[in-house]
């Protein structure tokens, strides 16, 4: 690896969020400054797109991006499930969250413009939810993980996801069925 360019100085994050938007550009946020950004790479420097939207009262906040234009969101803290999309110049709350009381340490990652593979630490239940344009609902069931911590999910494809849990110190691959989550392989 080389270092590509300057970087750019944001002082006073804790707890720092990032999706990428596009190969140069990504959707940034974190628990201390509790703003929505984007920044944009042009070759040698990022620099702030747009302004930034407050969202107050966030801890451990986590982003993936559903598009070119938005994320999907939750933290710990408002317990909502949501999207935000950018217009180019301005963020913007779309259409209603989804409340998922009792949550701790949430990991979200999509799998389509519609869809998010979901998992935290307290509810420990590997889930699937699907974006209307206005509302999320929850797809089908969850698959129970027993005793999960220190857990980090990705998309592997539509309908697989990636989850390496490091209180079992076990990666495993999950694959959606079409009415809830199955392991893959043998452990």
């Amino acid at each position: 690896w080389a270092l590509s360019g300057s970087g750019l100085s944001i002082a006073g994050i804790t707890q720092p969020a990032l999706a990428s938007m596009s190969s140069t550009t990504v959707a940034f946020i974190d628990g201390s400054l509790e703003e929505l950004r984007t920044y944009t790479w042009n070759g040698s420097i990022w620099s702030l797109t747009g302004s930034g939207l407050s969202i107050a009262g966030i801890s451990g906040p986590k982003l993936c991006a559903l598009s070119s234009t938005s994320v999907a969101f939750i933290d710990n803290d408002l317990e909502s499930l949501r999207v935000y999309t950018f217009n180019g110049t301005t963020w913007s709350l779309t259409g209603s969250g989804l409340s998922i009381a009792g949550i701790s340490t949430p990991k979200i990652t999509a799998l389509s413009s519609t869809t998010i593979a979901y998992i935290d630490q307290t509810l420990n239940e590997l889930r699937k939810y699907t974006w209307s344009g206005t509302a999320w609902s929850l797809t089908g069931s969850g698959l129970a993980i027993a005793t999960i911590s220190g857990i980090a999910i990705t998309s592997l494809n539509s309908s697989s996801v990636a989850i390496v849990d490091q209180n079992t110190e076990v990666l495993q691959m999950y694959t959606w069925t079409g009415s809830t989550w199955a392991a893959e392989g043998a452990y």
